[in-house]
Formats: C-alpha cells, sequence, structure tokens
C-alpha cells in the first residue's frame, strides 16, 4: 500500500504547483515613462501701447510752409508667436487737401528685444517730402507723380512699394522685436486758395498674421506677389532677429 501512495501524492504536489503559477500572474516585467512634453498654443499679438503713440492731436490751421511735430508708432510683437504684419497709414477727409499735404520726413528703426537694434540702426527713406537713405527710388517715383514734387498723401496712400494697397508698410518680428516708425507731414509749399479750408484725418492700422504661405493668403488675399514669396521674405527678417 505504500508503494501505491508515492506517485499519487507525487502527481498531487506537480498539479498544485502548476495550478499555483498560472493563478499567480508572476512573470518579470518592466516598465519606463518618458520625460513629460508640453505642447502649448501661443499667442500672436501686437502691442497695442505702440500704435496709440500715433497720435498727432488736432493740429492748429496749417499753413503752405508748416511742418507738424515728429509721430512715432512702434509695430511691436508683444505675444509669444513670430508674425507679419503690414501697416495702413488711414488718410480721410478731403481729397484735395491730400495733394498738398505731404510726408516730410520719414524714418524706420529696428529695435531688438534688448533694446538694441537688428538690421541697420535706422533707415532715413524719405527727407525733405522725396527719396532719401539707402533705397530712394521708389519714393522718387511718388514724388514725381505729386502736383508739388514731393510724397504727397493722395500719391503716398495705397502705394505698393512695400507692401500692397491698402497697406504702405510691411514687416515680420519674433516676439519682443519691434519696428519703430516715426514720420513729420508738411503742407506742400506754392498751394494756393484752392486749398484753404479744408480738413483731413489720420491714423495707423496694423494687421498682423503667423509668417506661413497659408495665414498669409488667408489674411491678405491680393498680395501680388503671392504668399509663398511673402512666407520667404518674412523668415528672412525673422532670422536677421538673434
Amino acid at each position: 500500500m505504500k508503494k501505491l501512495w508515492k506517485p499519487a501524492l507525487l502527481l498531487a504536489a506537480i498539479v498544485v504547483m502548476a495550478i499555483g503559477m498560472l493563478g499567480s500572474g508572476a512573470w518579470f516585467t518592466d516598465s519606463k515613462t518618458s520625460g513629460t512634453s508640453t505642447l502649448a498654443s501661443g499667442k500672436l499679438e501686437i502691442d497695442g501701447a505702440g500704435i496709440s503713440n500715433f497720435n498727432l492731436g488736432t493740429i492748429s490751421p496749417m499753413a503752405p510752409g508748416d511742418k507738424t511735430d515728429f509721430v512715432t508708432v512702434t509695430i511691436k510683437n508683444s505675444g509669444t508667436t513670430n508674425l507679419i504684419w503690414m501697416g495702413d497709414l488711414v488718410v480721410s477727409g478731403n481729397e484735395t487737401l491730400k495733394k498738398a499735404i505731404y510726408i516730410e520726413d520719414a524714418t524706420m528703426e529696428f529695435v531688438a528685444k534688448d533694446g538694441g537694434t537688428w538690421a541697420e540702426p535706422i533707415d532715413h527713406f524719405i527727407t525733405n517730402g522725396v527719396g532719401s537713405g539707402l533705397y530712394p527710388g521708389w519714393y522718387n517715383t511718388l514724388a514725381s507723380l505729386s502736383t508739388f514734387g514731393v510724397n504727397s498723401l493722395d500719391v503716398y496712400d495705397g502705394n505698393n512699394g512695400m507692401g500692397t494697397a491698402p497697406y504702405e508698410f510691411v514687416g515680420a518680428l519674433k516676439p519682443g522685436y519691434a519696428y519703430k516708425l516715426t514720420l513729420r507731414f508738411g503742407f506742400a509749399e506754392g498751394a494756393d486758395n484752392s486749398y484753404a479750408n479744408k480738413t483731413l484725418y489720420l491714423n495707423f492700422k496694423v494687421d498682423a498674421t503667423q509668417p506661413t504661405a497659408a495665414a498669409i493668403a488667408a489674411k491678405f488675399p491680393f498680395l501680388p506677389a503671392g504668399s509663398v514669396y511673402w512666407e520667404a521674405w518674412a523668415l528672412g527678417q525673422i532670422g536677421n532677429q538673434n
């Protein structure tokens, strides 16, 4: 009888061990988790305070030969993403007076995030109503179209020299970088009584979007050179902003 029990007991022990292994799930395992990646949406924004600086107020009645004070508008990227912007010198009021009021002086400065410069220190592109600086040709062309031989508002407003109508200015910016545009206006010498007792209104508008071909095409669909060209141009400008 004893010899008969030994195999039975051994078989029972093996069965119990197998059942125990199947039920415990005790296999070798390992697990690793990477560091956390954060995806956050940026903010595209032009600094409003810099635009509001463009304000000459109500100017005392001007006479031929008079000039205004200088007025500055700062186009600064106060958001967290790159952008391309277009600026419009908005002129409304009497059409006749637009022929005699002109841009007497114009400069553009390029301001870096640290307050320094990221391109040439200053582009003085209009002096005494005509083209100056490194690229005077276009502004001299505009002056030649004017009644008084200067960059009068009737020929300057909506010109396609930098952007395209209705925008006269264009730029691209990394966060914290800026353009600083300073203008002075004059009343053309030689204007007669036909220009008297009339009124003009000026303000400055900036529109901006992402510097990609698709975004540019959606925001500025009328660009003659096409959105692909302007994407490349904008990325080139941004590349200069170290």
